[in-house]
């Protein structure tokens, strides 16, 4: 799961306010599988599910991940500002990264 899906997920969150006042309730991250016979839960997967896989072929660590990371947000533990700030960083490291490999196979690498 990536930092991109958490801010897909809070964007299609953003029209269900009823889904996410049943996210904000869980206390417990085994509880977002616990639930899986509730009629919420299901719109919840059916909304969410395809940004972990459109074939729904996702492991349940990856929908308690993004769920418990979605109700910190919601919770105001952490903020969408956060995420787009670390989503940038991992970027620029990325980015720096490969400036540097560019740079070690044009200038060949000396030690």
């Amino acid at each position: 799961m990536s930092l991109k899906q958490i801010l897909e997920a809070l964007d299609i969150l953003a029209a269900h306010p009823e889904l996410q006042e049943y996210i904000k309730s869980f206390d417990d991250p085994q509880d977002f599988i616990k639930s899986e016979t509730e009629p919420l839960r299901k719109i919840l997967e059916k909304r969410l599910g395809d940004i972990l896989d459109p074939h729904g072929m996702y492991p349940c660590y990856a929908w308690v991940l993004l769920l418990s990371t979605v109700q910190a947000v919601l919770k105001g533990a952490i903020t969408r500002e956060y995420i787009s700030d670390q989503i940038a960083e991992e970027k620029r490291k990325r980015d720096e990264s490969d400036w540097e490999k560019h740079y070690l196979e044009v200038n060949g690498h000396r030690q």
